[in-house]
């Protein structure tokens, strides 16, 4: 299974420096008017060609004889930053081979297993806003492994079955006629978002699952933090990493019950369910943040219920 998404809506900066050239390398300086490539940077202060000018009053434009070089080579420098929301640039891809197998009731058993192998990829937001690059990443929905299977099971004794089907209706109550369902979910975490802009040496940073804990949940030695001074540097780093993922989903729901007829005016149904009945934990994704002591952790809140044990008994009259 495959499909392609057009014209998707997304946000696109409109008041940003508008060239590649201007950033990290050859940065730009006013000499008699024009605009030089020097070894200049972007946030050096030069005079204030708006200051005093009728309109600015009361503006940071207005008030001050200098003003950044980054803030005159905005396309309208009179103006903050600012986003035209909703354009239809963007788009989006999912590939997926999908796999079904089913087994309709016989010998007591029924069961439908299904497997997905996937890959969801967008192009939906600026990896550099100011040079106007829009980042290949996977989508934030990205789940490249997807198993479930749901199984029926009628245990093969009591009345009308392969085992003690001549007991007499007390013993029959008690012990015949159960069933056993299960619900079990395994599946892989979202991808993790690296919005901040930081450094990355080309490593793979993923750590493997035998090897990673809630304190270490990838490698942040292959990171580092963007210096104040390269506020404008182009960014190289990636969105998402395929292996740094939030924790995957690990769940088993499951459930014991039977029906029977006290009279044949009543029908009462018992029930004895686990819900996460593996008490698999599943938590958030981890801090992304290199400026934080926390980073590369996963804040241990749980996302996921935990084990969950529940009777009920219903009668029908």
């Amino acid at each position: 299974m495959a499909n392609r998404s057009r014209n998707l809506g997304m946000s696109v900066p409109s008041n940003n420096i508008p060239l590649a050239t201007y950033l990290a390398v050859g940065q730009p300086r006013f000499t008699n008017g024009q605009l030089q490539a020097q070894p200049f940077r972007l946030n050096d202060l030069v005079t204030n060609p708006f200051f005093g000018l009728p309109g600015f009053e009361g503006t940071a434009l207005g008030t001050s004889r200098t003003v950044a070089v980054s803030s005159l080579l905005s396309p309208f420098p009179q103006f903050a930053a600012f986003n035209r929301t909703n354009v239809s640039a963007g788009t989006a891809t999912y590939r997926a081979l999908q796999a079904k197998l089913e087994k309709r009731f016989s010998e007591h058993l029924s069961l439908l297993a299904a497997y997905t192998w996937s890959k969801e990829l967008e192009n939906l937001i600026y990896l550099n806003p100011v040079a106007y690059d829009v980042a290949h990443s996977l989508d934030p929905n990205d789940t490249p492994h997807h198993f479930s299977l749901a199984a029926v099971y009628n245990l093969p004794v009591g009345k009308g079955r392969p085992f003690l089907s001549r007991m007499n209706r007390v013993a029959n109550a008690l012990i015949g006629g159960w069933q056993l369902s299960g619900n079990y979910n395994l599946q892989s975490g979202a991808p993790v978002s690296f919005t901040t802009n930081l450094t990355w040496n080309g490593m793979d940073p993923s750590i493997p699952r035998t090897s990673r804990t809630l304190n270490r949940w990838f490698d942040t030695s292959d990171f580092g933090i963007i210096a104040k001074a390269d506020t404008y540097a182009l960014r190289t780093t990636p969105l998402t990493f395929a292996h740094i993922r939030a924790s995957r989903q690990n769940m088993l729901d499951a459930a014991i019950y039977k029906t029977f007829r006290p009279a044949e005016w009543m029908r009462t149904e018992f029930r004895l369910e686990s819900f996460n009945a593996l008490n698999h934990a599943r938590f958030g994704a981890p801090n992304t943040d290199p400026t934080s002591s926390a980073f590369g952790t996963v804040v241990q809140s749980q996302l996921n219920q935990p084990r969950i044990l529940q009777v009920a008994l219903k009668v029908h009259f």
